[in-house]
């Protein structure tokens, strides 16, 4: 077994690698910004880490970098700083290590194509300011030595499971009242990730050759929005709900006057972009690499998101707040 460096620990995505590493007998070492969480388990390590300050040097084999700020929202500045500044200082602080797993996102990818392959050329002005700094942080990345050690990239698509914070807040949005808003009636298809299909790909891919190997990944088959939207949401707010189109040039207009006015960020024309326009990642790389693609899927999910929703009150998540 190995001794791994779980970075962003205290995040939904880091956390679920600290349980999945657990699980399968691994030493773990956590890290986060925040105190030492009550729900670590005894057996895992844990360093208080801000990314946008120097990093502590730790002697460990493997390195998954999970901690990131994601955000659509977010000035440029600061996701140039944690998200490319916070993984150099990651990288300068685990030279010791065998294995450097980024965890990545498909935001590096441009809507202007329906399926993604990992060769395809990018254009940065083509991105978010939050996909520009992950692919920034990438290829600053590939610039380093990897003869004799292995960097694995992962990009997934729209990670959900209980404990998300990030996808199903941003979709419960959606409904207000008995209403679910939409926009648009035509087809949208979209790549979606499960959690422990990103946690458990990426434990199987630490072991291997040295040298760069980046994946895209997602759930085997991608879903229709509007079919598995009413249903997710109908499912975690518990009630019926009426679906409503607006059209998207429509909404594309308000997220471009919000923006000029300055009246907030809760609609943005990247954040429309994900639910109005085709986004599908090739994941045959990772299926031939592993021998099959991931085999949980949303509807497998959702009875243990909607209790999870259901008696999250902490959070803001429960759906007497929808």
């Amino acid at each position: 077994m190995s001794s791994i460096l779980v970075t962003g620990a205290t995040g939904f995505v880091g956390g679920a690698f600290v349980e999945t590493l657990c699980s399968a007998g691994h030493t773990v070492c956590a890290s986060g910004r925040a105190d030492r969480p009550s729900s670590l388990p005894e057996t895992v390590g844990y360093v208080k880490a801000d990314l946008a300050h120097v990093f502590p040097t730790l002697d460990t084999e493997v390195v998954i970098h999970a901690a990131a700020l994601a955000s659509d929202t977010a000035d440029e500045s600061d996701l140039q700083e944690i998200n490319v500044g916070g993984t150099q200082r990651v990288f300068a602080a685990t030279t010791s290590s065998r294995v450097f797993v980024y965890i990545s996102s498909s935001s590096v990818y441009p809507y202007t194509h329906s399926l993604h392959s990992e060769e395809e050329p990018v254009m940065l002005n083509d991105l978010s300011p939050y996909g520009r700094s992950k692919r920034m942080a990438e290829e600053w990345l590939l610039q380093q030595d990897w003869s004799e050690r292995r960097l694995v990239i992962l990009r997934p698509r729209a990670i959900y499971g209980v404990g998300d914070r990030v996808l199903l807040p941003r979709l419960m949005r959606l409904v207000r009242g008995s209403w679910l808003m939409l926009p648009g009636q035509a087809p949208v298809l979209s790549s979606l990730t499960h959690i422990q299909n990103l946690t458990e790909a990426a434990v199987r891919l630490i072991n291997g050759p040295s040298g760069v190997h980046v994946f895209n990944i997602a759930d085997a088959s991608p879903y229709p929005l509007q079919e598995v939207l009413p249903v997710l949401l109908q499912t975690v707010c518990g009630r019926s709900l009426k679906t409503v189109s607006i059209s998207p040039s429509f909404l594309y207009g308000l997220a471009r006057l919000s923006k000029f006015l300055n009246l907030g960020h809760s609609l943005t024309r990247f954040g429309l972009d994900a639910l109005a326009k085709n986004h599908v990642l090739d994941c045959n790389k990772l299926g031939h690499t592993l021998g099959q693609l991931p085999e949980r899927d949303l509807w497998q999910a959702l009875p243990e998101l909607a209790e999870w929703v259901r008696g999250d009150a902490k959070t803001g998540l429960g759906a007497d707040n929808f």
